[in-house]
């Protein structure tokens, strides 16, 4: 398509250099081509006549007198329009009631009638009102009965949103949006069928389309329908030269006649044209003369919706409303899978919307805490941003999964989780930080940084926290507790024993017990607690400070060895060796206690009252010791058996224990 006139003498001359032509006829609101104010673009331009004669014989006839006729009563008049009027009757053998059309009094047409009841009939579908029959007048006037359908056009229903409440209950916008684009889709389902039959309409309007009270759908007027092939009944389009049609809607070769350009793809345009009203809310062209708006058809600039259209939609009616038709759908059916497919995801758009004033809820409860710096319920805060978070992201998901190409929805998904991921982040939640990065494609560099350092700071955390743990496990004085009372028992028994059979031997005589018998036996002691020492340290449980302690008694038994072979070699009295050793001792135990258990301290104080009874009795020095042995070994055991009364402490080493196990 060439030639866009930017004026109406230039589109007059565009027609006429074209071969194309504005029958006089069917300009009967002025009989001429002035283009004067009182031209009404909205109204229906009628087809030339054709010079083909229709041959239909064997047409009952039927009068159309009120009360005249036994088939049917005319009941009144419903509707009337350039050439044809309809009435409502009874068809009394059926008892019911039907619409007759029939040619107004005074015109011509006959031919333009016989085709469309012949069209109509012939195109059998739910979409498309059914014919009874085809009969004539007494006159020989041709006129066919149809059914009955009683509602509104689509047209009022456009002006009149309480007329789309009233079909479908629609009360808000996109409702009423929801409701417009169904009967779109069921008008497009009805030309596709049109189309395989090889009809096209030409005449696709609101105003030529009934809507039932009970949701039916009805494509009306087929007065102007063409073949696409041969066809006996209805002419070729591509023999149409005349300009035929609705200005206010028609694609720009049906405004210049060009008939050898006529394809399902005008139907296509004036589907476009519906779906313009339907978003505008007006028809695509708007003047006050007919010429006026003929010449806006031919030039077909695209056309301008409100900013409030989606998108998507917006792009399906300029693309309905090409000015070349190659570049229109191909078919009704593409364009009717191309709406099916709007529908669709306007119940995505509508769960974006949905989840968008979640995402601002959010943000806004994410910036009060950023300007407040802290909430009065820091816990309660969190919760509710992960609450909103999760309902927004769960919209966003619903709303890809409906329509994965929905930018909008990918843009506000990666918007919350940025901003949840801050929030995060900001509370150092190192888990849900990193969830919510995994989540992103190509996540900026200042996320994965900030997810990394709060990564490796964990792991500090971590490691001082084990390190603590350790420490506190290697510290604690309760490990082996147990094993060591009971080995502090039997020695304290098993020396004080000994120490009682000695001091009785050496009373009787039976021995003398001087440095010699002394070294002797505290060899023997050091064997002994050598032994019990390695054993000690073969134990599972065995921890740090418990090591230290054995090394330390290991160290003691060294210097004990040294205090009676010094003592001997100095010839120090026997007497005056154990004072000393069991001062020693005590002294050992009180600065234990100190560094551990302050109940030790009772031993030490044990030990050193024995001393110094020595130096008062030097005689009971055996005794003495034995005493000493007794009752602080006793002691010693009763504090490490204590160290185990907590369960807390019991269950944490009983946990923790082989974790640590051959810690230094």
């Amino acid at each position: 398509m060439s030639h866009a006139p930017r004026s109406i003498e230039a589109y007059a001359q565009t027609l006429a250099s074209l071969g194309g032509r504005l029958d006089g006829e069917s300009l009967e609101l002025t009989g001429e081509l002035t283009g004067e104010p009182s031209n009404d673009p909205n109204v229906t331009l009628a087809r030339a006549p054709d010079d083909r004669q229709l041959s239909v014989t064997s047409l009952p006839t039927l009068s159309i007198k009120d009360g005249l006729a036994d088939e049917l009563r005319i009941q009144g008049l419903i509707g009337e329009g350039g050439m044809g009027q309809v009435f409502v009757a009874e068809q009394v053998s059926l008892q019911r009631e039907v619409a007759v059309k029939c040619l107004r009094p005074g015109t011509t047409g006959r031919d333009a009638l016989l085709r469309e009841a012949l069209v109509t009939g012939r195109l059998e579908h739910p979409g498309i009102v059914p014919v009874h029959l085809l009969a004539q007048t007494p006159e020989g006037q041709p006129l066919f009965v149809m059914k009955r359908v009683e509602g509104v056009t689509w047209q009022e229903a456009l002006k009149k949103p309480r007329v789309v409440a009233r079909l479908c209950g629609a009360d808000d916008a996109q409702a009423t949006l929801d409701f417009h684009l169904d009967v779109l889709e069921r008008v497009a389902s009805t030309m596709s069928f049109a189309h395989a039959k090889g009809v096209l309409h030409r005449d696709l309007k609101p105003e030529n389309v009934m809507l039932g009270d009970y949701g039916e759908v009805y494509v009306m007027d087929w007065g102007l329908a063409v073949a696409l092939g041969e066809d006996a009944v209805l002419p070729a389009a591509s023999l149409e030269r005349t300009v035929s049609g609705t200005p206010a809607y028609m694609p720009p070769e049906m405004a210049i006649g060009a008939g050898a350009e006529l394809s399902e793809r005008t139907d296509v345009f004036l589907l476009g044209s519906a779906l313009f009203e339907v978003l505008a809310g007006r028809p695509p062209y708007e003047g006050k003369s007919i010429m006026g708006v003929l010449s806006m058809a031919f030039t077909c600039l695209p056309p301008t919706l409100p900013d409030t259209v989606p998108e998507e939609l917006a792009t399906l009616c300029r693309t309905a409303m090409a000015r070349e038709s190659a570049d229109r759908f191909a078919s009704v059916e593409a364009f009717r899978d191309a709406l099916v497919r709007c529908r669709r995801h306007a119940g995505a758009l509508a769960l974006t919307r949905a989840a968008d004033a979640r995402a601002a809820r959010l943000r806004a409860l994410t910036e009060v805490d950023e300007e407040d710096g802290s909430t009065d319920d820091e816990a309660g805060s969190i919760n509710a941003a992960r609450v909103l978070f999760s309902e927004c992201r769960f919209g966003y998901q619903q709303a890809l999964a409906a329509w994965p190409e929905d930018a909008l929805a990918q843009r506000g998904l990666r918007s919350a989780v940025e901003l949840m991921l801050r929030v995060e982040l900001s509370r150092k939640n190192l888990d849900a930080a990193a969830t919510l990065l995994a989540e992103l494609t190509s996540p900026p560099e200042e996320f994965i940084i900030a997810v990394s350092d709060l990564r490796r700071a964990r792991a500090a955390d971590a490691a001082r926290a084990l390190e603590l743990e350790r420490l506190a496990v290697d510290l604690d004085l309760g490990a082996e507790a147990s094993w060591r009372a009971s080995a502090a028992t039997v020695t304290g028994l098993l020396w004080s024993g000994a120490a009682a059979v000695v001091a009785y031997a050496n009373h009787a005589g039976w021995i003398i017990f001087d440095h010699a018998a002394a070294t002797f036996f505290l060899v023997l002691f050091v064997v002994m607690m050598t032994g019990v020492q390695v054993a000690l340290l073969r134990r599972s449980r065995i921890n740090a400070i418990v090591r230290r302690l054995v090394v330390a008694s290991v160290v003691g038994n060294v210097y004990m060895v040294l205090h009676w072979l010094t003592a001997w070699q100095l010839g120090t009295p026997l007497s005056d060796t154990v004072a000393l050793y069991m001062l020693w001792v005590g002294g050992s135990w009180s600065m234990g206690s100190a560094l551990s258990d302050r109940r030790l301290l009772v031993t030490g104080l044990i030990f050193t009252v024995c001393g110094l009874l020595v130096v008062l009795w030097p005689q009971y020095m055996i005794e003495l010791f034995a005493v000493a042995v007794v009752l602080g070994l006793q002691n010693v055991s009763f504090v490490w058996r204590r160290m185990l009364s907590n369960p807390e402490k019991a269950a944490l080493r009983e946990a923790q224990g082989p974790r640590f196990k051959g810690a230094p």
